[in-house]
């Protein structure tokens, strides 16, 4: 990105109140984001039209956090239980009309099914659990055993699949390493997928 020459910040002082960020953008060749920042920057903000620049630097900022998600799907989901945990800690922050904490939890969800998955929530956080995923792990050599990828998260898939073992009534092959392998994000995202259809 090239710097701003002089002719180009004078050009915004004296045309920041009558033309739009776009305008200013199109006519120096520079994004719209640019000239926004830039201007903000140099203090270029008129009171009167405080909420219009709001909604403008909303807009960027909309822009630019789905490209980066796009990009790092995992920062979606850090960025969900930080906002999350903030909420728990904070909840007079929350506005009126909007979900309060616990109202559409549990029985009240929509979507509530008895309370199924508080078991198998259980089974997950439990030590044997933990204890089989790190051994499946140290077994394949923290690798993916169908693309060979060695970096990036690692999932341990359950050859038959947790689920079925629990409907089944055979939950000991929850914990057989036998029924365990390493796989990289991508390819356990495939094999989910490809379950489904």
């Amino acid at each position: 990105m090239k710097e701003w020459d002089d002719i180009e910040i004078e050009f915004l002082e004296n045309n920041w109140e009558n033309l739009s960020d776009e305008e200013i953008g199109s006519i120096l060749n520079r994004s719209n984001k640019g000239v926004f920042m830039k201007r903000q920057r140099r203090g270029l903000v008129d009171k009167d039209k405080q909420y219009m620049q709001g909604e403008e630097y909303k807009k960027i900022m909309s822009e630019s956090i789905k490209k980066m998600f796009k990009k790092r799907p995992e920062l979606r989901e850090n960025l969900s239980r930080k906002l999350r945990d903030y909420h728990h800690k904070h909840p007079e922050i929350l506005k009126k009309g909007h979900f309060k904490i616990g109202q559409t939890a549990g029985k009240k969800h929509w979507n509530w099914k008895g309370g199924i998955n508080d078991y198998r929530d259980t089974i997950r956080r439990s030590a044997k659990y933990l204890k089989w995923r790190k051994n499946v792990f140290e077994r394949d050599n923290f690798t993916c055993q169908i693309c060979y990828s060695f970096v990036g998260d690692k999932n341990a898939h359950h050859i038959i699949p947790f689920s079925e073992c629990l409907i089944l009534g055979i939950k000991e092959e929850i914990f057989n390493l036998d029924n365990g392998i390493t796989l990289c994000c991508g390819c356990h995202h495939e094999i989910h997928k490809k379950n489904k259809d």
